[in-house]
This record gives structure tokens, C-alpha cells and sequence, in this order.
């Protein structure tokens, strides 16, 4: 089993984020003189959307930590099932991309089966919107 206690869940606007430790590169600011520590290799980003809320008192919260950190990937795990709040989380996710160092256009949707046709909304709501993803997936982790 990988070692998982430095993925990190964070509640965010719309869910909660689950996301292994960045790489790190240290820049030297020359004034005045520091040294700052930035993340580097911006990662994938999914939006995992299921029957009942992830939370981290979640069941399987372990095994989505362990795929996260294996696959070097942020998972989004939305607290709503509406459409409109899904949108708002993704623009969210956007517009905080440095911050969570993820990728503007790495992006896909995957869910349980109970969630596929919600999935597949998202995924067309947000191609309306501009955005550039596959059709959404079942996730098995």
C-alpha cells in the first residue's frame, strides 16, 4: 500500500480537493534577496462525481489518496449534486489553477454508475462553455 499521509484533502469552494504533494523548484529572489520554493509540473485534474459526498471521513478515501499520489493527479469531488454548482466548481478550479497547480486544459470527469448521466451533462455543459473534454468515464481506482 503507498504511504499516503502527504496527500493532502483540502474544502474548497463547491468540494473538497484531494492533492499529493507538488514537485517543488527553489527560485532565488534577487530584491531583496530571498529564496521562495514554487510548484512545478502542473498535474491532470478530475472531477470524480459519485452518489454520496467524498468527504475525509469518507469509506474510500484512502484508496482515492493512493491513486491521487500514484497517478500524480488532483481529484475534485464536488459536495452538490446540481449542474450549476458542478460548473461553478470547475470555473473555481480555473481560476485557482496556479494555486492548486493543476492544469487549465487537463482536465476530465469520471464517476460511480449512479452518476454517468450527471457526468455526462457536465461534460457537455462545460464543451457549450469552451472547455475541451473527453466523454465522462466510470472510475474504478
Amino acid at each position: 500500500m503507498i504511504d499516503v499521509t502527504d496527500v493532502k484533502i483540502e474544502a474548497i469552494e463547491g468540494g473538497y480537493a484531494i492533492t499529493p504533494v507538488s514537485e517543488m523548484k527553489k527560485v532565488v529572489i534577487p530584491s531583496p534577496p530571498t529564496i521562495q520554493h514554487i510548484p512545478i509540473n502542473p498535474r491532470d485534474v478530475i472531477i470524480y462525481l459519485t452518489k454520496e459526498a467524498i468527504t475525509s471521513e469518507s469509506v474510500c478515501i484512502d484508496s482515492l489518496k493512493a491513486y491521487a499520489k500514484e497517478n500524480k493527479v488532483v481529484l475534485l469531488c464536488p459536495d452538490s449534486a446540481d449542474l450549476d454548482m458542478l460548473v461553478d466548481l470547475y470555473q473555481y478550479a480555473i481560476s485557482k489553477a496556479s494555486k492548486l497547480n493543476i492544469k487549465k486544459n487537463g482536465f476530465s470527469v469520471k464517476s460511480d454508475e449512479a452518476s454517468l448521466e450527471l457526468a455526462n451533462s457536465l461534460v457537455e455543459t462545460l464543451g457549450d462553455e469552451g472547455a475541451d473534454l473527453d466523454d465522462a468515464e466510470i472510475f474504478s481506482f
